[in-house]
């Protein structure tokens, strides 16, 4: 309940913190299904990310540092690859964005093929 009223109020209270609010539809089946895959990942992890990172590594247990150092190394991953898509979008003319020659361009410089 904390989440969502705190969702609702900050930006009330502090427009500034908080850029454009833009709504994401997301179809039912795929939200359930995410939740499932969470509910899946964290039975096999034995817990949630946070569980592992707050009590586990207090405790220096062996899983949970092994599950952090997988999620930080992923997420540092999927940063690094979004923001090389990010700066490909960035610095690509409009124009040759819209072709669909250079997409498929981009799209092979992106998955690292020739």
């Amino acid at each position: 309940m904390g989440v969502v009223a705190g969702a609702w109020l900050l930006p009330r209270l502090a427009p500034g913190l908080v850029g454009e609010i833009v709504a994401v539809r997301v179809p039912p089946l795929s939200a359930f299904l995410g939740g499932l895959l969470m509910v899946v990942g964290s039975r096999m992890a034995g817990g949630c990310t946070s569980g592992h990172g707050i009590s586990g590594m207090s405790l220096l247990s062996t899983s949970s540092v092994i599950t952090m150092g997988t999620a930080i190394g992923w997420g540092m991953i999927v940063a690094n690859v979004l923001s090389s898509i990010m700066i490909i979008h960035l610095l690509v003319p409009p124009k040759f964005r819209q072709s669909v020659r250079s997409r498929n361009r981009i799209k092979n410089i992106l998955l690292w093929e020739t």
